[in-house]
C-alpha cells in the first residue's frame, strides 16, 4: 500500500484496518436517495446513522441541539490525539495512534456531469490541530493495476499545516488532488464544489462514468472538547 493510502487511512479511518466497516442498519429496506441526492439520509433526517457505515471505535451520535436547516445534525468527537495528530499530519508519523470518528457512504453506477456537485453544511467547534476530512474515493473498473481517484478535502485550524498534510496525502499521485478549505468558527457553512473542476487532472469525466464511489466524513480532534458538526451533505448530479 502506497504512503498516500496510510496516511489517508490513519486520519480519516484509522482503526478500520483489520476491522473493516460496520453497517448501522439495514440498508437493503430502509436506505432510499430523494431530493435529487445520491446519498441516503444525508441530512441524518431519520435521527440516526440510517445508510451510513461507520468505522472505527468512535461513532458520531445524531442530535437536534446544534442544526442549521434541518431536525438533525451529526456530531463528531474524538478523544485528544495532541502531539500525534501534529506529528501525523505534518510528517505522516504516529498516525497509528490516532482516534478518528468516520462515517461513510457507497454510491455506485456514477453518471456524472460537468454540473454535478458535493455539498456540505459544516459547523466547526475545534481548533488546530484538530483536522475534519472529506474524501471522494472513486472506484473505476476500467483502470487496471492503478490506484483509486482520490480527492480529499480538508477542514483544518492551520492554513500551514493543512497544506503540508494535503501533499503528504496526494504524494505526487497522478490520481490524487486535496484541497484546504475554510469553514467559521462556531457558525454554520455551506461548502459546495463542482467535482468535475476537482478531479485530478490525469482523470477525464468520461473516466469516472459507470465508477462507484465511497465518500468519507472523518474528525480527528487534537483537543478533547473539540467537535464538528455536520447538518447536510450531498452529491447532486
Amino acid at each position: 500500500m502506497r504512503r498516500t493510502r496510510v496516511v489517508a487511512a490513519a486520519v480519516l479511518i484509522v482503526v478500520l484496518v483489520g476491522i473493516g466497516y460496520v453497517l448501522t442498519n439495514d440498508l437493503t429496506s430502509s436506505c432510499k436517495t430523494a431530493n435529487g441526492n445520491l446519498l441516503a439520509n444525508g441530512g441524518f433526517e431519520t435521527g440516526d446513522l440510517r445508510c451510513w457505515q461507520n468505522g472505527g471505535l468512535l461513532v458520531p451520535t445524531v442530535e437536534s441541539t446544534t442544526v442549521k436547516d434541518g431536525t438533525y445534525a451529526a456530531r463528531f468527537e474524538t478523544t485528544s490525539n495532541g502531539d500525534a495528530l501534529s506529528q501525523c499530519t505534518l510528517h505522516a508519523l504516529e498516525c497509528s495512534l490516532l482516534n478518528s470518528s468516520t462515517i461513510s457512504q457507497d454510491v455506485s453506477g456514477l453518471s456524472l456531469s460537468s454540473n454535478s456537485t458535493l455539498s456540505i453544511a459544516l459547523h466547526p467547534v475545534f481548533q488546530y490541530p484538530s483536522t475534519f476530512q472529506m474524501t471522494l474515493d472513486f472506484g473505476l473498473s476500467s483502470r487496471q493495476n492503478s490506484s483509486d481517484v482520490m480527492i480529499y478535502y480538508i477542514f483544518h485550524g492551520s492554513p500551514g499545516q493543512c497544506e503540508t498534510y494535503s501533499q503528504l496525502l496526494v504524494n505526487g499521485s497522478r490520481y490524487a488532488r486535496a484541497f484546504c478549505l475554510s469553514a467559521q468558527l462556531g457558525e454554520w457553512t455551506v461548502i459546495t464544489r463542482t467535482i468535475s473542476t476537482d478531479i485530478p487532472p490525469a482523470i477525464r469525466l468520461s473516466d469516472l462514468s459507470g465508477s462507484s464511489l465511497t465518500l468519507s466524513l472523518s474528525f480527528a480532534g487534537g483537543n478533547s472538547t473539540d467537535t464538528a458538526y455536520v447538518d447536510s451533505v450531498s452529491i447532486r448530479l
